[in-house]
């Protein structure tokens, strides 16, 4: 028997419910043959199944208040279960009965007995309880009961399960169930439009500031084109724009080259009399280039020797 029933402990905590933890102790001693007229015996079992705060207040009590076992009742009573509206347990369990609803896969019968048991800790009434009851139910459900009048809690609590039979509740669930699936995958999606959002704003501001740089540097430009214009104008009005010719790099280098090669081997030519190899290579010189510069040596050679009144080397022209 002593392992089948067990009584709960009670800590003094405001979630703890200390008229019922009074009565299931009271059951607990009759079923182990504790007389309360044995006082002894019955306040050391009740000091055992006490813990935290209500286990501190019962070692602070007096031996006078100890000594009897309806002194301890009647204390504890007075600390646990007797309350005012403003004291914090009163306040958390008035939170919590407004706030109580059905939850999902909760029996109603199981809301029904926590609502209840509330309710008396609180005093309320059971017009009170209806009303709330019928709140904490799902909005379909809660018309089903609605529609039936009822004027107590009990009735009420029937009704309610009539109308889960006839699958009031189901459809609430399936709805529910649905809604909490699609939530996450919602919430990816709009984590991500919010990302793509400010990363097309993030761009268009970067164009439009790159646009807004470019559009000052062109007119900063043009402004100091102007003014550089205007003062060499008033500087030396008969001066004429200077064109500067833009040949391409490569081709420009290469014409300079061709010239100084061209000029350096016909003083050579003029100062020796002779063929001579170049001081400049000309490897990177195309064929045509070189027969052009070989054709302009044998003419230059050939005014030369004209010249001195000797007969000069002539090359035979293809």
């Amino acid at each position: 028997m002593e392992k089948l029933a067990n009584c709960r402990k009670f800590g003094g905590y405001p979630h703890e419910n200390a008229a019922l933890f009074i009565a299931e102790f009271e059951s607990y001693a009759t079923l182990h043959n504790i007389s309360p007229l044995d006082d002894n015996r019955i306040i050391a079992a009740l000091h055992l199944h006490l813990t935290g705060p209500a286990l501190t207040w019962f070692n602070s009590l007096s031996s006078e208040n100890k000594a009897s076992w309806e002194a301890i009742v009647h204390l504890f009573t007075n600390k646990y279960v007797d309350l005012d509206w403003q004291n914090p347990t009163v306040m958390l369990d008035s939170e919590i009965f407004e706030n109580m609803s059905l939850s999902s896969g909760q029996s109603i019968d199981d809301f029904y007995c926590q609502l209840v048991e509330k309710a008396n800790t609180l005093k309320k009434p059971d017009h009170e309880i209806l009303v709330k009851f019928i709140k904490g139910l799902p909005e379909q459900l809660a018309f089903f009961v609605r529609a039936g009048h009822h004027r107590d809690s009990p009735s009420a609590l029937a009704a309610a399960k009539m109308g889960e039979a006839y699958g009031y509740r189901k459809a609430e669930l399936q709805v529910a169930a649905a809604s909490k699936q699609a939530k996450p995958s919602d919430k990816r999606d709009s984590e991500f439009a919010s990302l793509q959002s400010q990363i097309d704003t993030l761009t268009k501001a970067v164009q439009n500031l790159t646009a807004s740089k470019t559009d000052e540097s062109t007119k900063q430009n043009r402004r100091t084109d102007r003014f550089a214009y205007s003062r060499q104008q008033e500087t030396n009005p008969l001066r004429q724009p200077t064109v500067v010719s833009r040949q391409p790099t490569s081709l420009r280098q290469q014409t300079i080259f061709v010239s100084i090669v061209i000029r350096q081997i016909i003083l050579n030519v003029i100062a020796t009399g002779t063929d001579k190899e170049l001081a400049v290579p000309i490897s990177h010189v195309s064929c045509v280039t070189k027969l052009v510069i070989q054709r302009l040596i044998v003419r230059d050679f050939r005014e030369t020797e004209q010249s001195r009144g000797t007969p000069g080397t002539v090359f035979r022209e293809d």
